[in-house]
């Protein structure tokens, strides 16, 4: 591995970067035309050729294929891909992201008076953490109060994950960049937050289905109706009792949404209207429910995938 080689022959070279591969492809995902041979088995004088290395003080970093990537290599394990696959895929818009930089205000303790049942759930699902983590967590907490409205937190563990807020699955530490998760139905985007660094960058990278993605190409055309509240994101029957499974009623007509509001009226005090979901928007709400009723067909949902697919 290139850090065992540098080590062993150059000892500490803070600054310095090694990696493996030839100038033409190696992992910094940069190519070096212009690189010097320091040695090999038919020349070994390494001292003449990195005499022979002329400094050019107007010199800067390469450009890389990457460079549209927020975070490191350093920072993050791959086992799905690489940093020049997501780069593409972002310029092909199956990916999309936002990059939320660290600083004291989103570091800042969770206030108490804001320390309610939610918050809770995360001190009990941080419990053990290592201290480099449990200094994210308020930063953390603030995004996810923004991006997921309401949702619950619980460990992710067996989705090797950190945590599980809502949709969004978080990557804490030095985060896998695993895009297989996007394979997940109930998986509305990825939160990678690496350990604070002094060279950094120290920030949240948030990663989404972008407009090209085969999900949300599926869902372009699709418009459904259903009864709820316009300011709750997590729709649910509002006959339902606490604890129930949420389950969200969908119309092809939206005469026929509107008698369904009628029957629910006659039968609750709850205040709701006929709303419509148009393409991804559709994804979201039914995201955030456990099943979909469709006419006659009881659409369920688990953790892993979609288990039937919505008519349309």
């Amino acid at each position: 591995m290139p850090q065992i080689l540098s080590r062993a022959f150059f000892g500490a070279t803070p600054g310095v970067r090694f990696y493996s591969g030839t100038p033409e492809v190696n992992r910094s995902g940069a190519a070096f035309p212009d690189a010097v041979l320091i040695w090999s088995t038919q020349d070994c004088d390494w001292q003449a050729r990195i005499d022979s290395i002329k400094p050019d003080l107007a010199a800067g970093r390469a450009a890389r294929d990457t460079d549209s990537v927020p975070l490191r290599a350093e920072q993050m394990r791959f086992p799905s891909c690489t940093l020049n696959d997501v780069a593409r895929w972002e310029r092909d818009g199956i990916l999309e992201w936002d990059f939320v930089s660290l600083d004291n205000e989103l570091l800042s303790a969770v206030p108490p008076q804001e320390i309610g049942s939610k918050e809770r759930q995360l001190f009990e699902c941080i419990t053990g953490m290592g201290q480099k983590t449990l200094d994210l967590i308020p930063a953390v907490w603030r995004v996810m109060r923004e991006a997921e409205p309401g949702a619950s937190w619980k460990a992710a563990e067996s989705e090797k994950a950190t945590l599980r807020c809502g949709g969004t699955l978080i990557h804490m530490g030095v985060p896998a960049l695993d895009l297989t998760h996007f394979e997940n139905a109930k998986v509305r985007q990825l939160m990678l937050v690496p350990h604070r660094t002094a060279r950094g960058p120290n920030g949240m990278w948030l990663i989404r289905r972008g407009p090209k993605h085969p999900h949300m190409l599926g869902f372009k055309k699709c418009c459904i109706f259903y009864v709820g509240k316009p300011s709750i994101q997590a729709v649910a029957n509002p006959l339902q009792e606490v604890g129930d499974a949420r389950i969200i009623e969908v119309f092809d007509l939206k005469a026929d949404a509107k008698e369904a509001l009628k029957k629910m009226k006659l039968n609750s005090a709850v205040s709701s209207q006929v709303i419509q979901a148009k393409g991804f928007a559709l994804y979201e709400l039914i995201i955030r429910a456990d099943a979909i009723q469709y006419g006659d067909d009881l659409i369920s949902f688990t953790s892993n995938r979609l288990s039937a697919s919505v008519k349309t």
